[in-house]
């Protein structure tokens, strides 16, 4: 598990792919995974774990320096080594990081969650009538609630009565960004 700069886990995952070919890292590198609600492609609104991506490697000193000193890599996800007082107060910089392995069943359910969260929003969507109650989940209308007044023909879009600046606006919003109340 590998930390990155917040909104910046797309660029960690092309930056070591794009490593991995380039020294013919193959057999080292077996899967990089940012954990991203199925179908989408934003991180920002759909992801699972804001600034965390997976790297599935044969890890070594040499993987450990090229990834921990790429561009907006924070560090790795595991056990400090060194940077400490005898008390266990952090002291200076924050040392050698032992990354944790992860075992299959973990990184499976963090693949199962980008799963069903995706199909928990998809089984919302068609539940929605003309005059339902409905709060805004992602985009610039996040949080704000309102009745529905009109849902397209092709079920994938509606139009919501959301209080904007203190008037009631009709606004045009994708229905998978939409929760029934």
């Amino acid at each position: 598990m590998l930390q990155t700069a917040n909104g910046f886990e797309g660029t960690v995952e092309r930056t070591i792919k794009m490593a991995t070919q380039a020294q013919r890292l193959h057999d080292k590198i077996e899967q990089v995974f940012v954990p991203l609600l199925e179908g989408e492609t934003s991180v920002r609104e759909s992801s699972v774990m804001p600034s965390y991506i997976f790297v599935r490697m044969r890890m070594n000193q040499e993987l450990h320096f090229l990834i921990s000193s790429l561009q907006y890599v924070v560090s790795f996800v595991g056990a400090d080594r060194g940077g400490r007082t005898m008390s266990g107060q952090m002291q200076g910089s924050r040392g050698f990081v032992r990354p944790m392995p992860m075992s299959d069943k973990e990184f499976s359910d963090i693949v199962a969650l980008t799963k069903q969260n995706r199909q928990a929003s998809g089984a919302a969507e068609a539940e929605f009538a003309v005059d339902d109650m409905l709060e805004v989940l992602e985009g610039p209308f996040k949080g704000l609630q309102g009745p529905v007044l009109e849902i397209a023909e092709d079920a994938q879009t509606l139009t919501a009565a959301l209080t904007v600046m203190g008037r009631d606006t009709p606004v045009q919003l994708p229905i998978r960004h939409a929760l029934r109340l």
